[in-house]
């Protein structure tokens, strides 16, 4: 059979010895270099994934020590940090602060600063949302990792 599938430019490749492959040979090596071809590009997809959800969660962890610093640089004395990795490109960042706080007109503040920062730090592949948890005790952190908050901020 002639190697009929290819532009005029390419001409088959010795198989088994033969100058010409037989039907089976030229079938398998089309088959061959396409699963080839399926594995070379999940293992670049995956590489990238891989590289991109470490970027973005390096970007949170120093967008929310931003916040962090801002609280309590405002006498706030936040609780932990949180975070859920919605998709590749969106983040969710948790901060627990006490509930008399949170109550504080003096609170608006920090909703300011994490409205500039997700404004100013979005691109195509970043995306990221902060919100804030006033709490009056104890956290239950088995219904915060259901929510999907599987992450807490280290230091």
């Amino acid at each position: 059979m002639e190697a009929t599938l290819t532009s005029i430019q390419w001409k088959p490749a010795v198989h088994n010895g033969k100058a010409k492959p037989s039907t089976d040979d030229f079938a398998n090596a089309q088959i061959d270099a396409y699963v080839q071809g399926r594995k070379d590009e999940s293992d670049q997809v995956r590489k990238f994934v891989i590289a991109q959800i470490k970027t973005n969660t390096e970007l949170a962890a120093k967008l929310a020590k931003q916040v962090l610093t801002f609280l309590r640089s405002k006498g706030f004395k936040p609780g932990e940090t949180r975070l859920r990795i919605v998709e590749l490109d969106r983040l969710d960042v948790l901060i627990e602060v006490p509930q008399k706080e949170f109550l504080s007109k003096k609170f608006l503040s920090v909703y300011a600063l994490a409205n500039k920062l997700e404004k100013e730090n979005r691109t195509d592949v970043f995306n990221i949302a902060f919100s804030f948890l006033g709490n009056g005790g104890k956290v239950d952190a088995t219904h915060l990792r259901s929510d999907g908050f599987t992450f807490t901020l280290k230091g």
